[in-house]
This record gives C-alpha cells, sequence and structure tokens, in this order.
C-alpha cells in the first residue's frame, strides 16, 4: 500500500481526481435539491394546462372536476421523480396510500392541495405560496366556463 504511492506526481493525480469527483457529486445533489423543491410551474392556457415546464400537460376538456384540499394522502414510495433527499418537494409519479399511482407536484408536503381531476385519474399540486392553490383554481375554473376566459 505504501509503494503504491510513493510516486508523489501519482499520489496527487489521485487526490485531483478524488476531489473533482467529490465536486461532481455534491454539485448533482445541489441541482436535485433545487429542482425538487423548486416552486411548481403551472401554466393556463386555453387548451391545456402545462404543469412544470412540460414534465406533464392536462388537456382542458379533459378536466371533469377541481378541488382545493387541505390534505392528500401519504405518499408511500416514488415510481420515477423527483424527490429531494433534504427538501419536502416532490415531482413526478408517485404511489400515495390507498390511491395507488398518482402524478404529484409538490413544492412540500403542507396544503392546500390543488386536486385536477380527469374522468379516470386525478394530479396533485401544492405551491410554495398557500393562497396559489385557489389562485389556480379560478383561473382553470375559468377556462372552463364558456365564455369565463
Amino acid at each position: 500500500m505504501a509503494e503504491r504511492f510513493s510516486d508523489p506526481e501519482k499520489k496527487s493525480r489521485v487526490i485531483a481526481t478524488l476531489a473533482i469527483l467529490a465536486a461532481v457529486v455534491v454539485l448533482i445533489i445541489g441541482v436535485e435539491i433545487y429542482v425538487a423543491s423548486s416552486d411548481v410551474a403551472v401554466s393556463v392556457s386555453a387548451d391545456a394546462i402545462d404543469i412544470d415546464d412540460g414534465d406533464f400537460t392536462v388537456a382542458l376538456k379533459e378536466i371533469t372536476a377541481i378541488a382545493v384540499k387541505t390534505t392528500m394522502p401519504a405518499v408511500e414510495g416514488k415510481v420515477r421523480g423527483r424527490d429531494a433527499l433534504f427538501a419536502t418537494g416532490k415531482k413526478g409519479l408517485f404511489r400515495l396510500e390507498g390511491a395507488g399511482e398518482r402524478q404529484i407536484f409538490l413544492h412540500s408536503g403542507e396544503g392546500p392541495f390543488l386536486y385536477l381531476h380527469t374522468a379516470d385519474d386525478y394530479v396533485i399540486l401544492s405551491f410554495k405560496d398557500p393562497q396559489r392553490a385557489e389562485a389556480v383554481a379560478r383561473e382553470i375554473g375559468g377556462k372552463l366556463i364558456p365564455g369565463g376566459g
């Protein structure tokens, strides 16, 4: 073992490589935490709701109900998506207690939660600003009512 690092140049290369690797790992973890904990972006157009810049889209004609609730089913596990290690944000497809696999886009585990129902599914969203759930629900509702938006 002592012979492996007897060459100072080789030792310096190993240390530099390990330092670069550690920096890359820290950077990746930082980006994941930032993305998972960033606020949920919602864009409502004349015909669709775009969530998180195209990560998920729902056609307005598919919306059957909108609800704002103070609770949501417990998250049992991630199927695919982002779930930051040190933040509460969750974005993607998750298994929910008693509800199966659902798309969720949560800034945090705190309500209120906006539920967008379609004929056979629903999506749950939460925002950094608690009043935003009501505001987005009103905006979507205005588009669903003929002449409302």
